[in-house]
């Protein structure tokens, strides 16, 4: 377990990694599921975060992925790194009381670093779904 991150937050990571990949790969929920054997209620609850999959399990997603471990826990590590990062902010976005100057300064950062995440996810996944095709 990562410190300072409970069993759901990770889960919640972990799925949206999946999804992600997925979706990048332009594979349904339904797809992956049955090329990894499972029920596809079961990949749903994976990918939503709400219980995260056994070691075995999560073996065989990646590899219908078209990833190793090391390639997807490198990927997931970096994605988790960013998450974080733009959740922290700044530490006066932590002030009690802000005024509306900061607050509007703190909506306009908020915009920039979700789009900017946004865009780093979709520029990872791109150069993911490449190396696939090649």
């Amino acid at each position: 377990m990562i410190q300072g991150m409970d069993e759901q937050e990770q889960a919640l990571q972990l799925g949206a990694t999946l999804a992600g990949l997925r979706r990048s790969l332009g594979l349904t929920q339904i797809e992956l599921a049955e090329k990894a054997g499972v029920a596809p209620s079961t990949y749903l609850r994976h990918e939503r975060g709400r219980k995260a999959p056994s070691e075995k399990l999560l073996e065989r997603y990646i590899r219908e992925l078209g990833f190793t471990m090391t390639e997807f826990t490198d990927l997931h590590h970096a994605l988790q790194r960013a998450r974080e990062r733009n959740r922290m902010g700044p530490a006066w976005w932590r002030n009690p009381r802000p005024d509306a100057v900061e607050i509007d300064r703190v909506d306009e950062l908020a915009k920039e670093r979700f789009e900017q995440l946004g865009q780093l996810q979709a520029d990872i996944y791109k150069l993911l779904f490449q190396r696939q095709r090649h």
